[in-house]
């Protein structure tokens, strides 16, 4: 048995459509990592030598929990770059994974925002500028026989996340933090050229071609969350009934996966962002459900 929570996804005109889901999980997104940019900026203006600084955003990065949970469960102390706050953050996204599966990736975090943005402004002038479009559309194709890889190019963040926690592990520090673009880009302005600048640099450019790249295949924290989030109660469903096959909810999928074809979208890539259901035409197709992960659709899809 499922309550069918649909009826968020149902678009209003005029002046109500500004208070759709999409614009309040853009507006989310956006308070996120205004606060993070205001946080390291400050912390980044701080006098050099002062007794007291704001904290860096990097205090708040759920993953900087995962890599110092062992260290401090053996030991009872952090890794350096750790905190406690670290462990506070990783455990009440783990919570929420609990009850709303991966929404933490599709509304929270700040890289995910930066790179959802950066594929936004590209999409911008692809419907403004016939030219960008018509390019976008030649490289798309040119590009499709990429496709076959990308399955496989998936398992990065697993490889990701074992190397890096092992490593962790036996050396006591953030072997990760190095390559990690995220906390290169909160420290820009010391950045120098190494692995994490270059992996930045890399992704704010794909970014530009195909949505969240950094997410889809490299992201280690991504394959704990989605993990977590699959006993989350909430799932979204298909029900065939009403669906016409269309695919536009594929289409508008960030993360590429074959909603068109599935019952109930229980991938790990999953980042809860609503936006298929958010494009659906038809009343009753695709709906967000709350439902025991053990239960069967009530509709199967064809």
């Amino acid at each position: 048995m499922g309550v069918q929570l649909g009826a968020i996804r149902r678009r209003p005109k005029g002046l109500a459509a500004l208070w759709n889901v999409q614009n309040f999980r853009y507006l989310i997104q956006a308070g996120f990592l205004a606060t993070v940019v205001v946080m390291a900026v400050r912390h980044a203006l701080l006098p050099e030598g002062a007794l007291t600084s704001p904290p860096s955003p990097e205090a708040y990065c759920p993953f900087g929990g995962i890599e110092t949970l062992y260290q401090w469960i053996t030991t009872g102390k952090y890794i350096h770059h750790a905190t406690s706050s670290s462990l506070i953050v990783l455990g009440g996204v783990l919570l929420g994974s609990l009850a709303l599966k991966s929404s933490f990736c599709g509304w929270i975090c700040p890289f995910g925002t930066l790179q959802e943005a950066l594929t936004g402004i590209t999409r911008f002038f692809e419907r403004r500028f016939r030219p960008v479009a018509r390019f976008a559309k030649t490289l798309k194709a040119r590009t499709r026989s990429l496709e076959v890889v990308d399955r496989y190019l998936r398992w990065g963040k697993y490889l990701m996340l074992a190397y890096f926690l092992y490593g962790t592990i036996l050396a006591a520090r953030m072997v990760f933090r190095p390559y990690d673009p995220y906390i290169t880009a909160l420290n820009i302005t010391e950045a120098t050229l190494g692995p994490g600048l270059i992996i930045l640099i890399a992704t704010v450019v794909l970014s530009f071609f195909t949505e969240r790249p950094w997410c889809k295949y490299l992201c280690p924290l991504s394959p704990i969350v989605g993990l977590v989030g699959k006993l989350a109660p909430t799932k979204i469903e298909r029900t065939s009934t009403y669906c016409k096959d269309c695919a536009i909810c594929s289409v508008a999928c960030p993360m590429n996966l074959p909603v068109a074809t599935a019952s109930r979208i229980t991938a790990v890539d999953c980042n809860d962002c609503l936006k298929c259901v958010a494009v659906c035409p038809r009343a009753g197709a695709l709906d967000l459900v709350l439902r025991w992960p053990w239960s069967k659709p009530a509709v199967a899809a064809k």
